[in-house]
């Protein structure tokens, strides 16, 4: 069995044998003509060959009629693990009978002592033999016979090391008789191979997280796309190209151009922050498929930056989540707009007629002069406000009881009640062009407002600012707010409010985007503005009791 393996570049150098004159001091010129043959090999060196038989063939060119080993450092176990052995030839069954093992692969300890030597990027006499160079791993018996099968006499080291950080060893068996020349040359070459050895390594792992990196996108089921900033599809895995592309390419196309995404998802996945910002910025929409018979598959995108500033586009199947989430919001809203009719309808109209009572007393007993006058008036000002706040809270729980065209206002009375009760500082921009006709789309925008303005409020925020605006068939409804701020990636994922106010996005076929800004955080709901199909709840108009007397 050989130890010698080919070397890859330049093999016909590789594997001559020296001449006597070669295995004196070279000259000069080739000196430098080594050096730099080398380093452009070690630049240019294959991904496919391997960097440590490389080295040992080079250093016996150098060194002459030699044994050389190369061995790689590992810092954690502080070992050392033979990579490569050259210049054994013909003797290798008989050192493999001696060793009891191949040599390459074998692993052993070193010490304090020898890593500060290997550590100096000189090159230096080893004492003791092979049974030091092996850090006493095989018996002293067999590491003799091997000397004197391989005609070994003096052995030499160095370490290979890269800014003061230890990558490997090599060892030069020299045999009897010979002297070891061109150590300049030797040190030289090994300084070169540590920076190669290293960013061999390091292109080594690049591929291996790449391999599997190929491999989890191959296998998962979720769609994911990698893009540039500019939106060019750099790699898409199976599931995205099966589900957008019926099998074609995607890699080179721009994913604003594929055709299944709507100008309100266009929107709402464009990169349109700065990097600062889009570095905090999670977005997520709803894409629809039509499979055909009726049926929809919906999947959920999200889009994140990447820490090399690539964008990720990941989706999931939620097509039976869409279904019952719809299912639930329905129930919701049935179920507020029941107990909003019911407090407008019966308990409402109970505190009207005690409004009526109370006025009642009230003018009965001043025109009496009793001094109880005052508490009944008291007491007609707090059924008053009773009535008020309970309208208040019907209109909350069942809002759009006027017409179609009720949004915009409905929002002003939403922030003008937050500045009132709550000492907040609430801003309300809306247009007057802004118009929802579905009356579906506008239940589910304003209560997603409420939602979201209720959990700025439980986040202690002290301003906040809500924008309305439609434009060409969209609608974005964006609300900011500052206070005690979560984690942008965990917004939707924690809070049930929140979660609620997602999954009425959703259901509106809306896009959902947050990202950080201005030491706040802004969430916003972009929307196609028409008429949903399906079977969106539409709440019918509440009947109103009679408005309570004015005193």
């Amino acid at each position: 069995m050989q130890f010698v393996a080919s070397a890859g570049p330049s093999q016909k150098a590789c594997n001559r044998r020296n001449s006597g004159a070669e295995q004196q001091d070279w000259p000069h010129p080739y000196q430098l003509s080594f050096i730099s043959r080398t380093a452009m090999e070690l630049v240019r060196f294959p991904l496919e060959e391997d960097i440590y038989r490389y080295i040992a063939a080079r250093l016996r060119e150098i060194v002459g009629e030699s044994v050389i080993v190369v061995n790689a450092y590992d810092p954690a176990p502080d070992t050392m693990t033979c990579r490569a052995v050259e210049g054994v030839g013909g003797h290798a069954s008989a050192v493999l009978r001696l060793l009891g093992q191949h040599p390459v692969g074998s692993v052993f300890q070193i010490n304090e002592r020898a890593r500060e030597s290997l550590l100096t990027g000189a090159l230096h006499k080893v004492d003791g033999g092979f049974y030091d160079i092996a850090f006493g791993r095989i018996p002293r018996i067999a590491a003799r016979g091997i000397e004197r099968l391989l005609n070994i006499r003096e052995f030499y080291a160095m370490g290979i090391a890269e800014d003061g950080a230890l990558r490997g060893s090599t060892v030069i068996g020299l045999a009897s008789g010979r002297l070891l020349y061109n150590s300049d040359v030797i040190e030289t070459f090994l300084n070169q191979a540590a920076v190669a050895l290293q960013h061999w390594k390091a292109r080594h792992a690049l591929n291996q997280k790449e391999a599997s990196y190929q491999s989890l996108m191959e296998q998962v089921s979720d769609i994911i796309l990698v893009t540039d900033g500019d939106g060019t599809i750099l790699s898409a895995n199976p599931a995205a190209v099966n589900e957008f592309s019926d099998g074609a390419d995607l890699a080179g196309r721009n994913w604003r151009d594929l055709g299944w995404l709507s100008p309100a998802t266009l929107s709402s996945l464009a990169v349109e922050h700065d990097s600062a910002a889009c570095s905090d910025t999670l977005a997520t929409c709803i894409v629809e498929r039509e499979l055909g018979n009726g049926l929809i598959k919906a999947f959920e995108l999200r889009r994140s930056k990447l820490s090399d500033g690539h964008i990720l586009i990941s989706g999931y199947d939620v097509t039976e989540r869409d279904r019952l989430d719809r299912k639930i919001i329905e129930l919701n809203s049935r179920e507020r707009h029941r107990v909003g009719r019911e407090l407008q309808d019966s308990l409402a109209q109970e505190l009207v007629g005690g409004v009526f009572l109370a006025a009642s007393l009230e003018k009965q007993l001043a025109v009496a002069n009793q001094p109880s006058a005052s508490e009944a008036k008291r007491l007609s000002s707090i059924m008053r406000h009773s009535v008020t706040e309970l309208r208040r809270l019907a209109k909350q729980l069942s809002p759009l009881d006027l017409d179609t065209y009720a949004l915009a206002s409905k929002l002003r009375e939403l922030t003008e009640d937050i500045c009132e009760n709550y000492n907040v500082r609430c801003r309300c921009t809306i247009p007057s062009t802004a118009l929802v006709e579905d009356r579906g789309i506008a239940t589910h925008l304003f209560l997603f407002a409420q939602e979201t303005l209720n959990y700025a409020l439980r986040r202690g925020a002290k301003r906040i600012d809500l924008s309305f605006t439609t434009h060409n068939g969209e609608g974005q409804l964006a609300v900011w707010f500052d206070g005690q701020l979560p984690a942008v990636e965990s917004l939707f994922m924690r809070d049930d409010a929140l979660g609620t106010a997602a999954c009425r996005a959703r259901l509106i076929r809306g896009s959902l985007a947050t990202h950080a800004e201005s030491g706040g955080i802004r969430i916003t709901c972009t929307f196609r503005n028409r008429e949903l199909a399906g079977d969106v709840y539409k709440a019918p108009p509440v009947q109103r009791g009679a408005d309570p007397p004015s005193t």
